[in-house]
């Protein structure tokens, strides 16, 4: 059990972190596009799209550029995934309170 708030979010961070090194990068290839996806994966799980973004921005400022993962999580995922998930989420969740 977390008794503060920071011992909870650096529980959060390691899970998240455990999970995008156990699925996502290897399924994304192993390469250094698929490293700078799964840090990017990493912000979404904890937070939002800009928590994303920074965490590719601290990836890409120590190890190089990577133009194909800027172009697909921040656009893909977070602009246009997240949008037809959450609409999805929220008629099925809706659906289910009706008697």
């Amino acid at each position: 059990m977390c008794f503060n708030s920071l011992q909870c979010g650096q529980l959060d961070g390691l899970c998240a972190r455990e999970i995008q090194a156990e699925s996502s990068f290897p399924l994304l290839g192993r390469s250094y596009d698929a490293a700078v996806m799964s840090a990017g994966q990493v912000g979404f799980s904890l937070g939002a799209p800009p928590n994303a973004v920074a965490n590719m921005k601290a990836v890409v400022e120590q190890h190089g550029p990577s133009p194909r993962a800027f172009l697909v999580v921040p656009v893909v995922v977070g602009g246009f995934l997240i949008d037809f998930l959450n609409a999805l989420n929220i008629t099925v969740f809706l659906n289910r309170l009706k008697p």
